[in-house]
């Protein structure tokens, strides 16, 4: 049985709580992501920080964005975040019930990778019917 450890990325980067807005803002052009891990400074998952929070929630009210804490954001009610022994099988069905693209691993309560729909794809070898000949 295939886990989320066996197709992981876990080579990314994080957000720390600490950061500001404008820090999120350029993490996020740079990686060319809409949203991003938010980590305390022991590395648990505490949420998410989107393109559209900063949008929504420093730009349209004025606020200077150097100033923002990302911990105003810290809250993990929308964060789908699964244990690295989880079987694949259990991640894609939560991914499908949240229509969600990606999911943040976890060990021990700390992120240590995450996996997207595009993970799960590439690690579906298919098997001809013939090839057990």
């Amino acid at each position: 049985m295939r886990t989320l450890r066996d197709v992981m990325c876990g080579d990314f980067d994080v957000l720390r709580t600490t950061d500001t807005a404008a820090d999120a803002a350029c993490f996020l052009a740079t990686h060319g992501d809409e949203t991003a891990p938010l980590c305390l400074s022991d590395g648990s998952l505490a949420g998410t920080i989107s393109n559209r929070d900063i949008v929504a929630h420093v730009v349209a009210e004025g606020r200077d964005p150097r100033e923002v804490s990302l911990a105003e954001f810290a809250g993990p009610a929308d964060v789908l975040a699964l244990d690295v022994d989880v079987p694949l099988e259990d991640a894609v069905a939560l991914m499908c019930r949240y229509e969600r693209s990606r999911l943040f691993v976890l060990k021990e309560e700390r992120v240590v990778g995450f996996v997207t729909q595009r993970d799960v794809a590439r690690s579906i070898s298919f098997q001809p019917p013939w090839a057990d000949s």
